[in-house]
């Protein structure tokens, strides 16, 4: 499996603070502040996994888990929510996300929880 991210936020900061530390870490990483354009990554680059905030502009993060399953099927999605979005987050998990990870996000659980799961050394 190849080490490529897709981080999936509107709100720049938390985006770019994952993308940031991904691509210390040496993976490759893509981003998106929105679905549209998170689903056209996913079909043009595969990506092996996808951080995917449920709450996103342009169309919610749930529908993006759901069209990713068709355009992507082999990228891990791991959710990213808010502690008051539990339900969703497990909702998510019923439809095919591998986990999720509560915000504030902690780049050591995103380390020890995910990448180190997913990416198996």
């Amino acid at each position: 499996m190849d080490k490529s991210v897709l981080v999936v936020d509107d709100d720049d900061a938390i985006r770019n603070i994952i993308v940031d530390y991904l691509a210390e870490q040496g993976y490759l990483v893509y981003e998106s502040g929105d679905g549209p354009r998170a689903l056209e990554i996913l079909e043009r680059d595969h990506p092996s996994l996808m951080l995917l905030d449920l709450r996103l502009i342009k169309m919610s993060g749930l529908d993006v888990l759901k069209k990713s399953r068709q355009v992507s099927p082999d990228t891990v999605v791991v959710i990213l929510s808010g502690n008051q979005e539990e339900g969703r987050a497990k909702e998510a998990i019923r439809l095919g996300a591998y986990d999720y990870l509560a915000k504030p996000i902690s780049l050591q659980q995103l380390k020890t929880h995910i990448l180190d799961r997913v990416f198996v050394h």
